[in-house]
């Protein structure tokens, strides 16, 4: 049976890493701005990839970046000044014809317009089928635009699959993802996104620590982390802790965050009478706040997403040794049993949560037995044993046709 990781326990030694291969190129679809210096500005999640891959690979690594006017939304830009980063990074030629002449030069191309005849090609798969339209149809309340949307959506989907059927490689970001490309490709790889490195890892003494006072039966802690969007399922939440509260269930919950639903959130946790038991925490940085939480002060983790996107916060949980109990999306009801880190709920039943949660609260040594199990997941899929499994599966892209 193929493995869906490509893991080959022992590819440094089979010489996989000392080969002398030709430049990798990396046509990613985050864009670049210029400082004001004339310097590309990137972001750091990005920048820290393209380190793995230059660490890697054996042969030149280079980042082709189309530049937008303006800076985007993301919060960890950083100035890419030459020659400090150890790889190139250069600008996507106006010219479509440039495109193609510079993409042939590679001898591997990562991203990127498919379908070039002499290219020799692979690409990431974030999404599946169903979240692509499910996050399509949220962007677009008037139903015409809606449907015109989801039509073209659908189509564009259906273009990309007749095109990766000749890739050299699909990498697929999540369950649902790899599922629908193993019968498109022959060499696929499944892989989980994050940037959990192995100090980010609840330590045993830590954890069993934590444990024991679950085990005692103190009140249940449960938290839900991330922008507070209602595609992220957040207006469930304070349904969730009322009904938590009519059951008798002792709990706290922290939601930790902020978006455009956090107003909303506070009315319905006042409306409730749920101050008591459910405190919004604003924005926490992630490794001086909200790592020491997760590790020390929550249970379980509630997962209200109603859409599949592979968001990196299923293994990020999961390394602080965090179960999770969530509705049934395409990501996390793929995760799950791969996982054994948590339960799957009906999609959109806030009610069927809470009772999950309740029947959890008087069964806590499963909820124990998945903790362990979410750290010793996340254990085998940190970010740089992610890397390496990548780099192993794009090396083999070299051997298919181009």
């Amino acid at each position: 049976m193929m493995n869906p990781f490509g893991v080959c326990k022992n590819w440094r030694e089979k010489g996989l890493m000392g080969k002398s291969v030709g430049e990798f190129l990396v046509i990613p679809s985050l864009k670049a701005h210029r400082s004001s210096s004339g310097n590309f500005v990137l972001t750091e999640k990005f920048l820290s990839g393209m380190r793995e891959y230059a660490a890697r690979w054996p042969g030149t690594v280079t980042a082709m970046v189309a530049v937008r006017d303006h800076p985007d939304s993301n919060l960890d830009h950083v100035e890419v000044k030459p020659g400090e980063q150890p790889f190139n990074v250069e600008a996507v030629p106006v010219e479509q014809k440039e495109i193609v002449r510079r993409m042939k030069q590679a001898d591997l191309v990562f991203g990127g317009p498919l379908g070039i005849s002499g290219v020799r090609q692979a690409t990431v798969k974030e999404y599946g089928l169903m979240t692509r339209l499910q996050i399509t149809a949220a962007g677009a309340p008037h139903l015409l635009r809606r449907w015109k949307r989801l039509a073209f959506a659908t189509a564009a989907e259906l273009r990309w699959r007749r095109a990766a059927r000749k890739l050299a490689g699909i990498q697929c970001n999540g369950v649902p993802a790899y599922n629908e490309c193993k019968s498109l490709n022959s060499n696929v790889m499944l892989f989980f996104d994050n940037r959990i490195a192995a100090e980010d890892l609840i330590q045993d003494e830590e954890l069993q620590q934590r444990l024991e006072r679950l085990l005692s039966g103190a009140p249940l802690r449960l938290a839900f982390t991330g922008r507070l969007l209602k595609i992220k399922g957040v207006d469930h939440l304070p349904i969730i802790a009322a009904e938590l509260k009519r059951l008798g269930v002792r709990f706290e919950m922290s939601i930790c965050g902020g978006g455009e639903s956090e107003q909303q959130l506070v009315r319905m946790i006042q409306e409730g009478d749920l101050t008591d038991q459910v405190c919004l925490r604003g924005i926490l940085n992630y490794r001086d706040e909200l790592l020491p939480l997760l590790r020390e002060d929550v249970d379980l983790f509630v997962c209200t997403h109603t859409q599949g996107d592979p968001a990196c916060t299923y293994l990020e949980t999961m390394a602080c040794g965090i179960p999770i109990v969530g509705y049934a999306n395409e990501a996390w009801a793929g995760l799950a049993p791969l996982s054994r880190a948590g339960w799957v709920t009906p999609f959109k039943k806030p009610l069927l949560i809470a009772a999950k949660i309740a029947e959890l609260d008087q069964n806590r040594t499963n909820l124990a037995n998945a903790s362990r199990a979410a750290r010793d997941f996340a254990a085998q899929h940190t970010f740089k044993l992610t890397m390496d499994r990548r780099v192993q599966h794009l090396l083999t892209c070299l051997s298919q046709l181009s």
